[in-house]
Order: C-alpha cells, then sequence, then structure tokens
C-alpha cells in the first residue's frame, strides 16, 4: 500500500495584521508550489531507498522535517526487507539525502557499495 499525504508538510503560516484569511490561503498554496518545483518526486526517493537497501517499499509518506534534519520536507518511506523485518527510511525531499534509517535487520538489508 503506498500513502503519501501533502498535508503534514505544509508549515505554519500566521496571519499578518490586517490580512484576510484568503490571502494567507494564498501564501500557503504559492509556498507549497514552490517547494513542490524544487524537490525530488517520491519515485525518486524510492528508488533511492532501494539503492541503499535490499527490501521493497510498503508505505510512503511526505513529511515535515525534523529541526536537527536541517530541512523542510522529508520522505517518509516504510520497507519490508528479505527477512521480513520493516525499516524506517527518512529522505530530504530537496536533494535526495538519506536522513534516517532505523530497524531490526538494517544491517543485513545494506547494499554493498
Amino acid at each position: 500500500m503506498l500513502m503519501t499525504s501533502a498535508a503534514s508538510a505544509a508549515a505554519p503560516f500566521p496571519l499578518m495584521a490586517g490580512e484576510r484569511p484568503a490571502a494567507v490561503e494564498e501564501r500557503v498554496q504559492s509556498a507549497w508550489r514552490a517547494a513542490q518545483s524544487e524537490t525530488i518526486s517520491i519515485a525518486e526517493a524510492m528508488e533511492k531507498a532501494q539503492e541503499r537497501f535490499k527490501g521493497t517499499i510498503i508505505e510512503a509518506a511526505i513529511d515535515a522535517g525534523r529541526p536537527h534534519e536541517k530541512t523542510d520536507v522529508v520522505f517518509e518511506l516504510r520497507m519490508l526487507t528479505e527477512r521480513g523485518d520493516i525499516l524506517k527510511i527518512r529522505i530530504d525531499a530537496l536533494d535526495g539525502t538519506i536522513l534516517e534509517a532505523d530497524g531490526r535487520g538494517l544491517v543485513d538489508a545494506r547494499r554493498l557499495p
């Protein structure tokens, strides 16, 4: 099952003094369009994960970056390994860097260079 969620990636936009709610919505939509044009695709993120680990992607979602990740948008993938373990892989949506990989069987699932 492949799931994606764009809503969780949107950053909060405060209401400026005297600004109408419709204007805020327009700013959010504009920022989202700009972010989409600058990110890698979910297919590219899945490819990056499968280049590094052996397994099948079973879930994918768009998530907000954590403060220590220093990025606004992250793809969070779940991968079923050949041994039947589940890995969680977080990939920077801007440049495709693997930020985090965790789960039982991680070492066995790694592809050697």
